[in-house]
């Protein structure tokens, strides 16, 4: 059965309130949004969330009829909401760490620090001045600056606002017979706008002008305030050299989406006249569509809160708006804010989604790269810079073919890792790099699944098999992740068509006479995800906080024959958590057996409730477990949950120690819980004795020929079976408190 939002919820956050995992599907051009076989097959199969542009009234009701909920792109053709959070606008400050991503670099030997009230600002110093000093007084901030706009593919037209005061150096004046010329044509300053390319490791080539001008006398009309000095400059006219291909996305004007000028800088270079001091205060970049955002008598708030306001269904079945498509630079993390803090602010229900582009490295470019922001995390900034509780983000970073396709060979133009396995090793990046990046930048956060074969001018990628999909799916949820994204269901081309680009297969491929084909990833969705996010797996695994997570390398990874018994599983001697091991149950090729695993919490932040996450990796050979548990003190029966087949048993621990058996195939996971029975409910199967103060929270049955005998007092707040042939003693010093309507029943 579909679970669906509840139409006239208002909350605060749907993805979070929804009652387990969701999952988001989108269909491409060339399928009729009216067909409503397209919806059916998305509901059946568990497609909670929609993502579409509505550009005809009745559209939508194929969407609403089916208790799908809304990611809407456009509104009757108005797309102003990608449009502006594709705008361009950052400000840049003299003052302050370049670790904070928004600061101008300078030398303090040669500038000094200035207060004007709030604000600080830097000015040439007086004795670097008299010196005669000459050079570059700002520079950096090494970043990336795209060319056209990814909506509408217009070129951007970039401004630079340089905001400089120029003063007498009277140091320097009262030694000499200098008297002010207002009106000298003498150069003092040049303000330039360059970028640069990477060399050999990470050298940087010298820069290249884009743009400049020179700033004379006579540009100051008045001494000791700031004027503001205008570069224009459009990155695809004025780069002469070649750019790098930052993306997947040709437009029919020859340029490609997502390239961008690089290193970009913006520099003030002084000439060295000695009799004056320039203050320089901050470097705004803009571009129309920015500056349009920031100025409250533009067209721009008000063609966004149209597009917001005037939808032919109620606003609580719409769970929020598309953003523009994989920020990645600076300058649009400003336009996104302004965009999404006005959308929550007409329905705080509301939020704006931005698909997220996957960092091989977990930074702009690379940790390593020494310049600028390239070594920083783009979740971080945008953190610095956006209401988190106001925007959702869909991650993607797809993982099984990339960043590596081999571990030690480049034949066949395969990518090597230098590693003992490749695959392991794009696990890392991915969990690692990314997805916990994205859950530390927003808590509900989702992840994109590949779900089939890709060819762009980013990727060639095989299709892949249902046990990968499902393997996928779980390490995101390992991770937090609070809904899936199908990257795609419906196959963009043909099956077979490799003439263009985009998906060539995926959970429904498209055979040449456009028929769908339900592959048989649609039928494992259908068969084990679905019900499983929609369950008991789904809503418990909503609800907590993901701890640590062991995966890839620092997953289970044998590599050394074993006998049958007994296992030493030297991967988790230094595990602080419940586990104590993980191996498989009978002999398997040593090669073959990769367990990623993790650690999750409650709200109630009780020590003895455990929760584990156990996934059997795609390419592992077993599928049988012996799972060693540890830390189990205190207590003798535990209640030992697993969420993913909703089955409870009861463990003995012995000297904190116990063990289980399950089975978990190839791409699968258990999520498991291992609770205390006489605090949190189950079955007593072995004799117990409790002391101090226990309460009882959940039903508990004390199984025949069992004994469970109480020395201090237990607080019993539901009720006790007590089968025949089974005790329940109180010592002398023991105390059973019952609270109204609860009972011990024997």
């Amino acid at each position: 059965m579909l679970v669906s939002f509840i139409p006239d919820v208002h909350s605060q956050n749907l993805i979070k309130d929804f009652p387990g995992i969701p999952v988001i599907a989108s269909y491409w051009f060339g399928y009729d949004s009216r067909d409503p076989h397209i919806y059916d097959s998305m509901k059946a199969m568990g497609v909670n969330i929609f993502i579409q542009g509505i550009d005809d009234p009745s559209n939508i009701s194929s969407v609403k009829n089916k208790n799908m909920k809304l990611i809407a792109i456009n509104n009757m053709n108005e797309n102003w909401i990608q449009y502006y959070t594709d705008a361009k606008y950052s400000v840049w400050k003299t003052v302050g760490t370049l670790d904070n991503a928004r600061y101008l670099q300078h030398d303090p030997l040669i500038m000094e620090v200035q207060t004007a009230g709030l604000n600080n600002y830097i000015r040439l110093k007086s004795a670097a001045a008299c010196s005669g000093f000459h050079g570059t007084l700002i520079w950096s901030p090494f970043y990336n600056q795209e060319l056209i706009h990814y909506v509408n593919s217009d070129d951007i037209q970039y401004r630079a606002e340089f905001n400089l005061k120029l003063e007498n150096n009277f140091t320097h004046q009262d030694s000499t017979s200098f008297v002010d010329n207002p009106i000298s044509n003498d150069t003092l300053c040049i303000l330039q706008v360059t970028k640069s390319q990477q060399g050999s490791g990470y050298n940087i080539k010298p820069s290249i002008p884009i743009k400049q001008l020179f700033v004379k006398r006579s540009d100051f009309p008045e001494l000791n305030q700031f004027k503001t000095f205008l570069l224009d400059y459009k990155l695809k006219d004025e780069l002469t050299s070649s750019l790098p291909d930052t993306s997947q996305h040709p437009t029919n004007n020859g340029v490609i989406l997502r390239t961008s000028g690089g290193y970009i800088q913006f520099k003030v270079i002084w000439t060295g006249n000695p009799n004056y001091l320039l203050s320089i205060d901050s470097i705004i970049i803009s571009d129309q569509r920015g500056r349009d955002l920031k100025n409250p008598s533009s067209n721009a708030l008000a063609e966004i809160t149209k597009q917001v306001n005037n939808f032919p269904i109620p606003s609580t079945d719409i769970l929020g708006w598309l953003g523009i498509d994989e920020p990645d630079s600076f300058d649009d993390y400003e336009p996104m804010r302004i965009v999404d803090s006005l959308i929550n602010n007409l329905h705080p229900y509301q939020s704006v989604f931005y698909p997220i582009m996957g960092k091989w490295d977990g930074a702009y470019e690379s940790r390593n790269n020494p310049w600028g922001t390239y070594m920083l995390s783009p979740w971080k900034e945008i953190s610095k810079r956006l209401d988190i509780n106001k925007i959702n983000i869909i991650q993607d970073y797809y993982y099984l073919d990339y960043p590596y396709q081999s571990n030690t060979s480049s034949s066949d133009g395969k990518t090597p890792c230098s590693c003992i396995d490749f695959r392991a090793k794009n696990i890392d990046i991915a969990g690692e790099l990314n997805y916990k990046q994205a859950y530390n930048l927003n808590h509900n956060f989702g992840v994109s699944l590949q779900c089939g074969c890709i060819h762009n001018a980013q990727a060639v990628e095989r299709d892949i098999e249902p046990c990968e999909l499902k393997y996928e799916a779980n390490l995101a949820m390992l991770y937090g992740a609070k809904f899936l994204s199908l990257y795609t269901y419906f196959a963009e081309r043909k099956v077979n068509d490799l003439s263009g680009t985009g998906t060539v297969h995926a959970i429904i491929d498209t055979w040449p006479d456009y028929s769908l084909h339900y592959t048989t990833k649609y039928y494992m969705f259908y068969d084990t995800l679905k019900p499983r996010l929609t369950g008991l797996f789904g809503k418990t695994i909503k609800s907590l906080i993901p701890v640590t997570q062991h995966v890839g390398s620092d997953g289970i990874n044998i590599t050394a024959p074993l006998p049958h018994h007994p296992f030493i599983n030297i991967n988790l001697n230094n595990n602080q958590e419940c586990l104590a091991y993980i191996n498989p149950i009978k002999d398997v090729d040593p090669q073959n057996y990769y367990i990623d695993y993790g650690y999750f919490k409650d709200s109630t932040n009780d020590p003895s409730r455990k929760y584990f996450m156990i996934i059997n990796r795609y390419y592992s050979a077993a599928i049988c477990h012996e799972i060693g548990l540890s830390s189990l003190t205190g207590y003798t029966n535990w209640n030992l949950t697993n969420y993913s087949d909703t089955v409870s048993i009861t463990i003995q621990a012995i000297n904190g120690n116990s063990h289980f058996i399950d089975t978990i195939y190839v791409g699968d996971a258990g999520l498991y819980s291992v609770m205390p029975v006489v605090k949190y409910g189950g079955v007593i199967k072995y004799d117990e004795t409790i002391s101090g103060t226990n309460t009882l929270n959940a039903p508990m049955i004390i199984k025949s020929g069992s004994t469970l005998t109480v020395n201090g007092t237990y607080n019993i707040n539901a009720n006790i079976t007590v089968e025949h042939g089974a005790n329940l003693l109180v010592s002398p010093n023991g105390l059973l408190n019952t609270v109204p309507g609860i009972s011990v029943i024997r």
